[in-house]
């Protein structure tokens, strides 16, 4: 089964919009696609199954959205008002949830990998990881 963008939008997949709440839809559309097709050029090649190689593709790009999220937030206040429109606010619970379920993914992606026996150094690994770090404006 080909994997594709609308896998990783909700409800289908765990991917919300309002998880990036800068971008459009079609903008959300094609980052996604752009993981999507970097995870295919990851595996692109090496010894998988297609469903291993289908599963690595998902993990991935459930890696780099979840990667993106955390990377947005703790780069941001954790606390923001808007005149007539309300605040938002992220706690570090928040923060440590969204970058546990990045991690699992990352290592889904990985065990996938190697349990197949493959070694690329063209997917990301947790010396890569972004650490995230609480900002206080």
């Amino acid at each position: 089964m080909a994997v594709a963008v609308a896998d990783f939008l909700a409800p289908r997949g765990t991917i919300e919009p309002a998880l990036f709440p800068l971008e459009s839809e079609p903008v959300l559309a094609a980052r996604l696609n752009e993981y999507l097709t970097q995870g295919q050029q990851n595996v692109a090649g090496l010894a998988l199954t297609q469903e291993q190689a289908d599963d690595a593709v998902r993990s991935y790009v459930y890696y780099r959205s979840y990667d993106a999220i955390v990377d947005r937030i703790v780069t941001s206040p954790n606390s923001v008002s808007f005149a007539d429109q309300g605040s938002v606010s992220y706690s570090s619970a928040q923060i440590q949830q969204l970058a546990a379920k990045r991690d699992r993914y990352l290592d889904d992606y990985t065990a996938i990998l190697a349990a197949a026996g493959t070694v690329t150094n063209s997917g990301p690994s947790r010396d890569s990881v972004t650490i995230p770090v609480r900002v206080t404006w």
